[in-house]
């Protein structure tokens, strides 16, 4: 998606890929563009970023504003129907 594309689009949610969590403890860069798009999505969308693996990338998405998250840190991949939530909706 192109930045034209995220500002005439708004989507509801922008999911960041593994390569801005590989090395962010180490990258201005990576923080930089992470912090911009946590702050253009405000309230409106919600920025999910994954492959979150350690205490440190956590603490520093936190610190750039980051809300959603996903990674080994939280839980390692399982089947859809060993999940809590799966249970309840099937």
């Amino acid at each position: 998606m192109s930045l034209k594309q995220l500002v005439d689009f708004e989507p509801d949610y922008i999911k960041l890929s593994k390569y801005f969590t590989n090395g962010l403890e180490h990258s201005r860069g990576k923080q930089k563009v992470i912090k911009m798009l946590a702050d253009f999505c405000g309230e409106q969308s919600k920025l999910i970023v994954e492959g979150i693996e350690n205490e440190r990338q956590f603490e520093i998405l936190e610190q750039l504003g980051v809300i959603y998250g996903q990674g080994y840190l939280f839980a390692k991949p399982q089947p859809l129907e060993n999940l809590m939530f799966a249970k309840s909706i099937l």
